[in-house]
């Protein structure tokens, strides 16, 4: 869940900041899975709470990818709730 803790903990700068076109944001994939650095959790995002995938079976029976895995720092990691876990 993005935050202002969280926009800061990765070294972003508020004059950095720009304004981009809808159809730059709507080019990009939208991040539902994510891993914390140094952590082997994987997490699914849905509606701003984290559920982890306790299993690489629930992994694939979910067809969830390996290569749409975002990773994220520790602050960002914790600012989510937690959901249940996908068994």
């Amino acid at each position: 869940m993005l935050t202002e803790e969280v926009f800061l903990s990765y070294g972003n700068k508020w004059q950095d900041v720009v304004t981009v076109q809808q159809s730059q944001l709507d080019a990009k994939p939208e991040v539902t899975l994510i891993r914390a650095e140094r952590d082997y959790k994987v997490y699914k995002i849905k509606d701003g709470k984290k559920y982890w995938i306790e299993t690489m079976a629930a992994f694939k029976r979910n067809k969830f990818r390996l290569d749409r895995i975002a990773p994220v720092n520790w602050t960002e990691l914790v600012s989510y709730p937690e959901g249940e876990s996908i068994k």
